[in-house]
Formats: C-alpha cells, structure tokens, sequence
C-alpha cells in the first residue's frame, strides 16, 4: 500500500511540505500526524516494507532519508 491511494496526498514532494521538524528520525506517530493518516497506516507501511524503520528499544523510528525516499517512491506510483 502507498499513500497514492490517498487522494489527498497524491501530490506528495518533500517533507517540507509537511513542515516536518528538522530531525534524522522520525517516530511513526510524527508520520502520521503530519501526513494526516491513521498511525495504523504507517505501521501496515512499515510491516509491508513499503516504508523502511528500524526498532530502537522496542519503538520504531523512520530514519529522514527513508521517509523522503517513501515519499518520492509514493508519488512516482
């Protein structure tokens, strides 16, 4: 699944456009918030592997690049 499903997101460019804060990761309830989805959305992504994580004490984080690149992957689709 890719956000492309999402017909409001459909024009997705960089994280700036979602003001994301400048950090090297992201936790997937940051993702969601400022995608505006559900965080169950971001967790079915990073089940999927769509959306590449790792596990850091039993919490996800995105790194930044991943998430930019999920997002030019998800705009591409």
């Amino acid at each position: 699944m890719a956000l492309d499903r999402h017909s409001d997101l459909c024009t997705l460019l960089t994280l700036a456009d979602f003001s994301f804060p400048e950090k090297r990761m992201y936790a997937p309830k940051e993702i969601a918030k400022h995608l505006g989805v559900s965080i169950r959305t971001i967790y079915r992504e990073i089940e999927s592997g769509d959306l590449r994580a790792l596990r850091v004490r039993g919490s996800w984080r995105v790194c930044r690049s991943e998430l930019e690149a999920y997002l030019m992957r998800s705009q591409s689709a």
